[in-house]
């Protein structure tokens, strides 16, 4: 509802009241105005009807005996206050701080530009959230948030089954938790254990405050220790800052912490132990309508190191960067599309422990986990989604995996299912490879739990 004010001057009209006079608004036609009564209800509900918050009308001239001029004015409003109601979901500090940087602007086009912003900067923020505006005290204004999250913790498996040279079945899998606003600070944390063959796996801690404590400024830390092919174990650290940016996003700059040491079989394989120091720096957005079956917005996330590495005394620049991007297009009101792009690379002092692993439900379907290295790809996807039911879609693929390493370029295609209840997620699909027959399709399947 527009904020008004409407500003007349008492002494004038008094002059008036005895009879009918007419009104003219920014010289617009003229109004036959019985008493002062009917022209306060008219001001009144002109300013209801004006875009413009804090529109006033000011007498500017009376004409004759009973004709009276006004002129509309906007005057400047600024948010300078905050009160969100999400019940007990989220600690009152956390949530004046996420909102924070609705103060200080201007309703109703820049404060509705800035929470749109805030909404992109934090996926929890659905569509049905919103504000209000509200004016008290001496001319202050304050935004009444009503903050409708939705929070996706999750338990989740993935399974991939092949067969290998011999005809028999090859089992891989992840498990996931993932776990979102456990002590009402709109936190996060993630333990991941995967095992892509018997003598490789991989293990992630990580965990990421956005505003701990009330506190403008959040944190994230992860650690994660990686088997590779019975070759080497790889751990590593990182620590970083996490702020919101003022286009949609959110900023996060930090140091990591990678050291890589052979086992006795990658000794013989020629691996060295190697450190790697970085200063990391990362950007990311979410805008898709809706966090398990998107078909409109866009996302990415895009981080990026740069530092020294040190191989058997000898130092050398390292640099490495992790991309995930996309955007969900309509086609009619029955199938959308998604445009995707994945991507990693490392440039460090070893380049067997840094090679960039990729291939499997995550990073290029039709092929096993992590069938293929290199030191650096980029995978360009492309979906074609089809409202089977509210809940039900499927889809065709065709991922595809730019590199330096292997030619042709690896090549995916297939077909799967989303289907999605009130408390479980399942995604299914059948994938080829470049040149396989419709029998040696890899079967990728993920099954998710909401907590």
């Amino acid at each position: 509802m527009p904020i008004f004010r409407v500003l007349i001057i008492a002494g004038c009209l008094a002059l008036l009241s005895g009879g009918d006079f007419q009104l003219q608004v920014d010289s617009h036609r003229v109004e036959a105005i019985g008493d002062t009564s009917e022209l306060h209800f008219r001001l009144d509900s002109l300013s209801r009807r004006s875009t413009g918050l804090g529109t006033g009308y000011y007498l500017v001239e009376i004409s004759g005996d009973s004709l009276l001029k006004y002129d509309s004015r906007i005057m400047k409003i600024t948010v300078d206050s905050l009160i969100v109601n999400s019940g007990t979901v989220i600690q009152p500090v956390v949530g004046n701080q996420i909102f924070q940087p609705l103060l200080g602007t201007a309703p109703p086009t820049y404060s509705n530009r800035r929470f749109s912003r805030i909404a992109a900067s934090y996926a929890f923020i659905t569509a049905r959230s919103g504000y209000q505006l509200a004016r008290y005290g001496d001319g202050q204004t304050a935004a009444i948030i009503n903050l409708r999250p939705d929070f996706a913790s999750r338990f989740s498996g993935i399974m991939g089954a092949e067969r290998d040279a011999a005809g028999d079945w090859q089992i891989t899998g992840e498990i996931d938790l993932h776990l979102e606003n456990s002590w009402r600070t709109a936190g996060v944390l993630d333990v991941l254990w995967r095992r892509k063959n018997s003598i490789s796996q991989n293990i992630l801690l990580a965990l990421a405050e956005p505003h701990p404590f009330g506190s403008k400024l959040g944190f994230a830390v992860r650690f994660w220790q990686d088997l590779e092919n019975g070759l080497f174990v790889r751990q590593g650290q990182k620590l970083s800052l996490l702020a919101a940016g003022t286009g949609g996003s959110r900023w996060s700059i930090g140091l990591s912490r990678k050291e890589i040491n052979p086992t006795d079989r990658g000794d013989s394989a020629g691996v060295s132990p190697s450190l790697n120091r970085q200063l990391a720096v990362g950007n990311q957005s979410d805008r898709r309508n809706d966090r398990w079956l998107p078909s409109a917005g866009t996302y990415w996330q895009l981080d990026c190191g740069l530092g020294t590495g040190t191989i058997a005394g000898n130092n050398s620049a390292t640099a490495s960067f992790q991309l995930s991007a996309g955007w969900y297009g309509t086609l009619n009101p029955a199938f959308y599309f998604h445009l995707g792009l994945w991507g990693r690379g490392n440039h460090e002092s070893d380049d067997v422990a840094s090679a960039v692993s990729f291939g499997g439900i995550k990073t290029l379907r039709g092929y096993s986990e992590d069938l293929f290295t290199a030191d650096w790809v980029l995978v360009p996807r492309f979906e074609v989604f089809y409202r089977a039911g509210q809940n039900l879609r499927l889809f065709s693929f065709l991922d595809t995996a730019v590199q330096e390493r292997y030619t042709p370029l690896p090549l995916g295609v297939g077909w799967g299912l989303i289907q999605r209840s009130r408390s479980t997620i399942l995604r299914i699909s059948y994938g080829l490879g470049r040149n396989d027959r419709l029998n040696q399709g890899k079967i990728h399947l993920q099954i998710i739990n909401r907590l």
